[in-house]
Order: structure tokens, then C-alpha cells, then sequence
């Protein structure tokens, strides 16, 4: 079985394509998220310069791909893996939790100062055992 990379091709009316397949065992569940059940395609205007569509077409794959391990993840039962804009997502949930926590008695600057140290000291330490600086 060959496998083949995906890759940017030029069409005579200027468009940038670039196709990617869509593996048997993940078709039928993309075909209901996404309404394509072959193939995907990316299709980017004439005029868009090489550079440009090698970012674009970089940051589509990456998006098809992690759509297709998110459905593989899913009928195993497992996690799926988070795309930046989902991190982005939950870190903002994580903040507006965090702070909400506090609203009604944020503390002294100083206590805010000793639990910075602690967390930082927390994650550093375990790595600074590894160097002997008495040599």
C-alpha cells in the first residue's frame, strides 16, 4: 500500500487544491460531522502566494487530522486530542473558574507572592536534583 502525502497543487485558473483522504474507518462519523464522506478538499483562491498557501494548507491538515483521531478516539472510548482553539477554550474556562473562586476574598498580594514561589519552586526542583553543583 502506497502511502501518499497531501500536497498543493496549482490549477490552471491559479487556485491552489490540496486533497486529503478520509480513512474507511473514520468515513461514515465524518460524513455526519462534517458533510464529506471521501475525501476532503482545501481550495484557496487565485492570486494566494505559494507561502501563504503552504501555511493554509498546513494549518487545514492539521485540522482534518485531528477531526479524523478525534472520531478514531471516540469509538475506542478514549480522549481526543485538543486543537489550539479548543486549549484556548478551556484555559479561558479554567481562568473564569479561577477567578471566580476569589471574587469575593482575593487575598493579600503577599499570599498571591508565596503561592507563585511555591508552584515555581514545584517546577523546578524535581529538574534542578538532576545537576550535582558541587563539583
Amino acid at each position: 500500500m502506497a502511502l501518499r502525502m497531501v500536497s498543493l497543487k496549482l490549477s490552471k485558473n491559479g487556485k491552489w487544491i490540496a486533497r486529503k483522504g478520509i480513512p474507511a474507518d473514520a468515513r461514515e462519523e465524518y460524513k455526519r460531522l462534517y458533510s464529506v464522506s471521501q475525501e476532503a478538499i482545501l481550495r484557496l483562491p487565485a492570486g494566494t502566494s505559494k507561502p501563504q498557501a503552504k501555511a493554509q494548507l498546513g494549518q487545514w491538515l492539521a485540522e482534518v487530522e485531528t477531526r479524523i483521531e478525534r472520531i478514531r478516539a471516540a469509538t475506542k472510548g478514549e480522549g481526543s486530542p485538543l486543537t489550539q482553539r479548543n486549549a484556548l477554550a478551556l484555559s479561558g474556562r479554567w481562568y473564569d473558574w479561577f477567578l471566580a473562586r476569589h471574587d469575593d476574598d482575593p487575598g493579600s498580594p503577599e499570599h498571591w507572592s508565596d503561592r507563585k514561589e511555591h508552584l515555581l519552586d514545584r517546577v523546578r526542583l524535581p529538574h534542578a536534583k538532576c545537576f550535582d553543583f558541587r563539583r
